[in-house]
């Protein structure tokens, strides 16, 4: 989010110690309504490994499809409201494609692999399952976010709260957060504050037994 900062607090490769992390950090957040986000940088035929979570999320993927092969793939679209024509990119047409788009994804899991960009959106933070992290191989990247927090007020410290720059971060195999920046296998994690409060998120870091670790 513009004029959010993001404060490095953990790096690891045991997700069950992010998992713990995160847990801890929620518990401070006074927003009932927090949601998560996720998006991975993967191949077409991983990707599948994700189709069964349209269940708890709304799931979306954006395929880099061969030039060649676009015109067909968007002919097997299913007919709604999104764009049936691809955006043309240096490395083939962008296309976006939904898991209800079973005669596109049959045409594609039968091409050579291309790269995808798999979304999901979680309504709630309750939906969403440890699971699919343990799911992301040493060759792929994510990035997931925990949003619509509230960092509470801290009188005492003399700290405002913040709900608007308020969330908690999960770089996976990357040594970014939403640029999702190759690095070697692991995590890193981060609370996300508003620019210029460093004060907060230092006192975030200390409710939960954290220093900010440099970048």
């Amino acid at each position: 989010m513009s004029n959010s900062a993001f404060h490095l607090l953990q790096t690891g490769t045991d997700p069950a110690d992010a998992e713990a992390l995160v847990a801890r950090l929620l518990d401070l957040n006074g927003s009932e309504q927090v949601r998560v986000e996720l998006q991975l940088d993967t191949d077409s035929h991983a990707a599948t490994r994700y189709f069964d979570l349209a269940r708890i999320a709304q799931v979306q993927m954006e395929y880099v499809v061969p030039p060649e092969h676009a015109e067909l793939i968007e002919s097997l679209l299913v007919v709604d409201d999104r764009p049936r024509t691809g955006v043309p990119g240096a490395d083939g047409v962008d296309l976006w494609v939904l898991p209800t788009d079973t005669k596109a994804l049959e045409q594609l899991g039968e091409l050579a692999p291309m790269p995808v960009s798999v979304h999901l959106y979680y309504r709630s933070a309750r939906d969403f399952d440890w699971d699919v992290v343990s799911r992301i191989g040493e060759s792929e990247r994510a990035a997931v976010q925990w949003t619509d927090c509230w960092w509470r007020p801290v009188p005492e410290a003399g700290l405002p709260g913040d709900s608007k720059h308020a969330g908690v971060m999960l770089s996976v195999n990357s040594s970014g957060q939403w640029e999702l920046i190759p690095a070697p296998p692991g995590f890193r994690l981060y609370v996300e504050t508003r620019e210029g409060t460093d004060g907060l998120a230092r006192w975030l870091g200390a409710q939960v037994q954290r220093p900010i670790l440099p970048e």
